[in-house]
């Protein structure tokens, strides 16, 4: 679904703004100040980020029927940002593939990663929420490949829905941990994964259910089992058809 359109008034003030329905609707970086309000605990802090209309706004008394609105709409905060590890991403009309295999690398490319995640991840006094934000910087390395543009890349990639910005950076942290043992000692890898094993979990517990369905509505299942059944193969396998994310597709939902 797509942001829906909200405007908030407060005397003779009014500011414009949208509403997410999914992590997907949010971009990287305002996904960071969510984190970052969530931190400091500011409600209002939190309604900025997700919305784009200011917190001296929300400080403002409104109707308690806006921000139940907002709330219901607002539920999907909940859950950590998630989605299907892209296989490409599009950049100017070039396709990137997102390479799941990091056991394979020239030296010399082998080096240049390391050098540059090193520098990424060099602030020691970084806490989580800066680590994450970092991850724009990681795909730039490990995606786009091109070290001379790495600040460049990683704004586009800032504006990228961020469940997709959060699985990719997910991902290649895991990676980390195969290049270099020096350099994973400072991500937060084990909170990292964790989200990607409840996925993990959540496909055999699906795969359950339907096997118990299918023993007690044999005819009514069965179609549906094989639609699921090429799904995973497809997303596993890579099958024959690419996940294709574009770093230019978040522009497209913000025309209000």
């Amino acid at each position: 679904m797509a942001r829906i359109p909200i405007i908030v008034k407060f005397d003779k003030v009014k500011e414009r703004g949208s509403i997410p329905t999914s992590w997907n609707d949010v971009k990287f970086k305002d996904y960071n100040k969510y984190l970052r309000a969530v931190q400091d605990g500011s409600i209002e802090g939190i309604y900025e980020a997700l919305t784009g209309i200011s917190s001296e706004m929300w400080k403002n008394p409104h109707k308690p029927e806006l921000f139940a609105n907002i709330d219901r709409r607002l539920k999907f905060t909940q859950l950590e940002p998630n989605c299907e590890l892209p296989t490409h991403i599009e950049r100017a009309g070039e396709f990137y593939p997102v390479s799941k295999d990091f056991l394979k690398l020239p030296l010399g490319k082998y080096r240049d990663i390391i050098t540059t995640v090193s520098e990424v991840m060099s602030n020691e006094d970084a806490d989580d929420i800066d680590q994450i934000a970092s991850m724009s910087k990681m795909i730039a390395v490990f995606v786009l490949q091109d070290f001379d543009k790495i600040d460049e890349y990683s704004k586009e990639i800032d504006e990228m829905p961020c469940d997709v910005v959060y699985t990719l950076g997910c991902f290649f942290l895991q990676k980390l941990t195969v290049l270099s043992s020096g350099t994973s000692e400072k991500l937060p890898i084990q909170k990292l994964l964790v989200n990607k094993l409840k996925q993990v979990m959540k496909t055999l517990v699906a795969y359950l259910i339907i096997c118990i369905t299918f023993i007690r509505y044999p005819k009514v299942i069965i179609s549906s089992l094989k639609k699921f059944g090429s799904r995973l193969l497809v997303r596993f396998t890579g099958g024959r058809n690419y996940k294709v994310i574009s770093m230019q597709q978040i522009k497209d939902t913000n025309k209000f």
